[in-house]
């Protein structure tokens, strides 16, 4: 019964991720991404659609993998340190090093994308005059 409860928890948390990346991959509710909460607000109504969208495909990818952690974590805690879920840490261990990877080259390619908009915008100001 003691091992029961911490796993529900987890397994809730789970689960918000789940519907987190959902809500993200359908492109609805607040943009759950560091750069989308750290704009003022006249930086995020002037924001390119482009980048918004981009913005919530980052945050679905985290919160994917982040749910597959915490789906991990169950298993260990209702057996555990049997030797067969071993498997289980090499995974969480590679899924936050994908995550982390997966992080920073979301930003360079934010950096990038942002640079183009702005180039494309620059390029469309100077034909208008």
């Amino acid at each position: 019964m003691g091992l029961i409860i911490p796993s529900a928890i987890i397994g809730t948390i789970a689960a918000l991720c789940f519907f987190t990346a959902y809500r993200q991959h359908k492109e609805k509710g607040f943009v759950v991404n560091n750069v989308w909460i750290y704009a003022s607000q006249k930086e995020r109504e002037n924001m390119d659609a482009r980048l918004k969208s981009k913005a919530y495909r980052d945050s679905r990818n985290i919160f994917f993998i982040i749910g597959i952690v915490f789906l991990t974590i169950i298993p260990t805690i209702l057996f555990g340190e049997a030797t067969w879920l071993r498997c289980l840490d090499v995974l969480r261990a590679v899924l936050v090093v994908l995550m982390l990877t997966l992080a920073i080259a979301q930003y360079i390619i934010w950096e990038r994308l942002n640079a183009s908009i702005g180039a494309e915008k620059k390029s469309e100001m100077d034909i208008k005059k």
